[in-house]
């Protein structure tokens, strides 16, 4: 399969030709049109690339890109790339290993890293001559950073009050007169390892310990008072590392696959720059690639990552997005590694769907069914050092984070790889049967989950490669145009791509004509 661009829309009505430009403006009305991707564009701007820390890279400039690389496929406008250009440049620009920032194992890695709320909480406090004492861990699922550890003064010079709370999931526990003294029945360590909060199947699964050397000769002294914030260390998550470089392979698959692109010397250059970006880090991730006899392959974290479920297999979005980048690097690399990673990631997935025989609807789990989440372990198995005992996580992946593996899935067909028309029908079928909804007064919703359960409304608006599958249910489109149709606009990211695709869809489904040069696919 060829990706060159496809068919202009064709404008048609009143309505589409003078009444969408004007509520584009006014952020609310038709939603696939040129007109409403270029005010979302307007307002967008190059916010996202003010983050760096947080995901935003990710969750933000990822769907700027990829909004504006569908733009062109749609419209053959080469303004959409030079855009693209501006954003991809600057996201480049801010990998770990060019600004020297350091990952949990000390390495500067080419890629996006983050911590904040991702990763665990770690925090070692201080006696009054600044030796670390005593060491406590968060390991809630996130917002981590957002543990506070409070210290007070005790009964007397040798006790200390001690407040654990995070506001966000509201947990907390208060110790009142610890003693450092390991010979105590109020020793610290000891005390707070009993506490609600640091049992194995725990919420927030606290883990503390004595970090004096000789804690038995009372050498150091108790915590000094003071308010204090744990900390998170940064790594390299796949699905952010996915997510970025997701529309920078595109574009070089483009470039490539493209002679009119390839006689532009800038985008042959940029191109080249994308493509050695993504084997760079790719090759990085390597370490962590795990297959089976079955032809199934998946990412795992190491076991002391900074993260809940270290020693665990990733989530399917996670791989998968890291799957959608590598499968437009595969197209154009001439190094087949690539090309098999995508085919087991593929079984991965296809193999982990369920089809609901009545509905002709697959669902699936937001966990692997053969992994260590989806199945649970004890603290005997030995499986994490942060969460000692996990039960059974068994949910079917919710509406959002199922776009992602539609994406790939859809893409994984386009490109001929496991995934059959008869798969996309089904995961079309998915959407039609078991995810729209309608509320009592007849208004449209989605409901949270794949299998049709969950809160309807959840998230309505944040599945934009749920739209793809319009190519093969028409309807899926309509259904996202009524959910756009009295839903204000502002300038979330991730509506571009929305737009974008609905735009493509809409090209795809209803255009006449063809922009010069290449011929749709």
């Amino acid at each position: 399969m060829v990706w060159c661009r496809v068919g202009v829309v064709a404008a048609v009505g009143v309505f589409f030709m003078t009444g969408a430009g004007t509520m584009a403006r006014e952020g609310k009305g038709a939603f696939a049109t040129r007109e409403a991707f270029d005010a979302l564009m307007q307002r967008q701007g190059t916010s996202c690339l003010t983050h760096a820390d947080d995901g935003e890279y990710a969750w933000g400039e990822s769907y700027v890109m990829m909004g504006l690389i569908t733009m062109y496929r749609v419209t053959g406008e080469h303004r959409y790339l030079d855009r693209f250009i501006e954003h991809a440049d600057v996201v480049l620009s801010k990998r770990d290993s060019i600004l020297g920032r350091k990952d949990y194992r000390g390495r500067s890695l080419p890629g996006w890293g983050v911590g904040k709320h991702y990763s665990i909480g770690e925090i070692r406090l201080r006696d009054a001559k600044g030796r670390a004492v005593l060491y406590l861990r968060s390991s809630l699922t996130g917002y981590n950073n957002e543990t506070m550890v409070t210290v007070r003064p005790g009964k007397d010079a040798s006790h200390f009050h001690l407040h654990i709370l995070n506001a966000h999931y509201h947990r907390e526990d208060d110790f009142k007169d610890l003693s450092m003294d390991p010979g105590a029945a109020d020793y610290a360590v000891e005390r707070i390892r009993a506490s609600k909060l640091a049992q194995p199947f725990s919420f927030m699964r606290l883990a503390v310990k004595d970090l004096r050397p000789h804690p038995e000769t009372g050498d150091g002294g108790i915590p000094v008072p003071g308010e204090f914030a744990m900390r998170t260390s940064r790594m390299l998550w796949p699905v952010h590392q996915g997510m970025i470089l997701e529309p920078m392979t595109l574009f070089a698959r483009l470039v490539h696959e493209t002679e009119s692109l390839r006689r532009v010397p800038e985008y042959r250059q940029r191109a080249a720059t994308y493509q050695a970006a993504a084997e760079d880090l790719f090759r990085v991730m390597e370490e962590r690639w795990r297959t089976n006899d079955k032809g199934e392959g998946w990412y795992d974290l190491e076991k002391g990552a900074p993260v809940w479920f270290d020693g665990c297999d990733e989530p399917h979005n996670h791989a998968l997005a890291m799957g959608c980048a590598m499968l437009h690097l595969a197209a154009i690399s001439p190094d087949p590694t690539w090309r098999r990673h995508v085919e087991c990631l593929a079984r991965w997935l296809r193999n982990d769907m369920r089809l609901e025989a009545e509905k002709e609807a697959y669902i699936w789990p937001y966990w692997w069914r053969g992994g260590k989440v989806f199945n649970g372990w004890s603290p005997a198995d030995g499986v994490s050092r942060n969460t000692p005992g996990m039960y059974p996580i068994r949910s079917m992946v919710d509406f959002s984070h199922a776009s992602i593996d539609v994406g790939f899935a859809y893409h994984c067909f386009k490109d001929g790889i496991v995934f059959t028309r008869q798969d996309m029908i089904r995961l079309g079928n998915t959407f039609t049967r078991n995810i729209v909804r309608h509320t009592p007064e007849g208004k449209l919703t989605f409901s949270a989950r794949v299998d049709g359960k969950g809160t309807p409304g959840t998230y309505d608006l944040l599945g934009p490669n749920w739209v793809l599958l319009s190519e093969f249910r028409p309807e899926i489109l309509e259904r996202f145009q009524e959910i756009r149709r009295d839903s204000p606009w502002n300038g979330y990211a991730l509506w571009m791509l929305q737009s974008a695709n609905m735009n493509l869809m809409r090209s795809r489904l209803g255009a006449k004509d063809t922009p010069p040069g290449e011929r749709p696919d």
